[in-house]
């Protein structure tokens, strides 16, 4: 008779003496092997992880580049310093005082700005003091109304005729582009001139000019329309411009300096001739 504990091992072992389950286990545990080495390969080697945390890409990406460069930019006691990577003392302390500077640039301080060079650390440094001092100068530069004329008066002007009641100098005042001053001497205009007044100096940089009559193509082109003018303004300086002969728009003439004055003269030298009508027109005038 076999006893109860041989009886079990015959049956765990069957009859080559080893347990059923072992081969089992064994391919089992190869498979694992191979597919891990599979992984492995595919990815590169490498394992997927979590993100750092905490500031954006780009910030991260400079601070990769701060620590492998040769040189980089940092905060050392609420100054600008150049360090050489690797070492916890400045390479050079500047004056630039942290606190001056965008938060933008605070904040690439506080993950290093690489460089590749103490000379190339210098030129950003220098290049990022130039923008603030520019920034710095235009929102300096002080905010000047839209200067305001509100009177005009000329050298001469086109009687009324039976089509027309006023051809007068408040005409380029109207921002109507179908009224406009006609000089009205004899020759075509040469020498006529027109002007803007008034009470107070206005801050003058522009001088925009719609020239001719511009009520349709026909009265455009049958009336004369200048060509050469000269800009007086109320401290007797002078500038000359050139107009185009286009309808239907505005030539803007940029002064060489802007000017604080209380006139706004525009003398007329020579002309783009009339095929019908000898007066010389402008419709309208804006400065700015």
């Amino acid at each position: 008779a076999i006893g109860d504990a041989a009886l079990a091992g015959k049956v765990a072992k069957g009859s080559s003496g080893m347990p059923r389950w072992l081969p089992y286990a064994a391919v089992a545990a190869v498979g694992c092997g191979v597919l891990a080495g599979v992984l492995f390969f595919a990815t590169g080697g490498q394992t997927q992880g979590v993100a750092p945390a905490g500031g954006t890409e780009a910030a991260q990406q400079e601070t990769e580049a701060a620590n492998t460069s040769a040189y980089y930019l940092a905060d050392y006691n609420g100054h600008v310093a150049i360090f050489r990577s690797g070492q916890d003392e400045p390479y050079k302390e500047t004056s630039t005082e942290t606190a001056s500077l965008p938060d933008d640039v605070i904040k690439r301080l506080g993950s290093h700005i690489p460089a590749t060079s103490a000379e190339d650390a210098q030129a950003q440094l220098d290049q990022i003091n130039a923008d603030v001092q520019a920034a710095a100068e235009e929102a300096s530069e002080p905010v000047y109304p839209a200067p305001v004329f509100t009177d005009a008066i000329a050298s001469s002007e086109l009687p009324p005729d039976q089509t027309t009641s006023y051809y007068g100098p408040r005409n380029v005042l109207d921002d109507n582009f179908r009224t406009a001053w006609n000089e009205g001497a004899d020759n075509a205009g040469e020498g006529q001139w027109i002007e803007l007044r008034a009470t107070e100096p206005q801050h003058v940089s522009v001088v925009s000019i719609a020239a001719g009559y511009n009520k349709s193509d026909e009265v455009y082109y049958n009336n004369s329309r200048p060509c050469d003018i000269t800009l007086t303004f109320s401290d007797g300086s002078t500038q000359n411009a050139h107009l185009e002969d286009r309808k239907d728009t505005y030539q803007d003439i940029t002064l060489d300096s802007p000017k604080d004055t209380t006139l706004v003269r525009i003398t007329i030298n020579s002309v783009y001739f009339g095929s019908q009508y000898a007066d010389c027109c402008i419709t309208e005038v804006k400065v700015r």
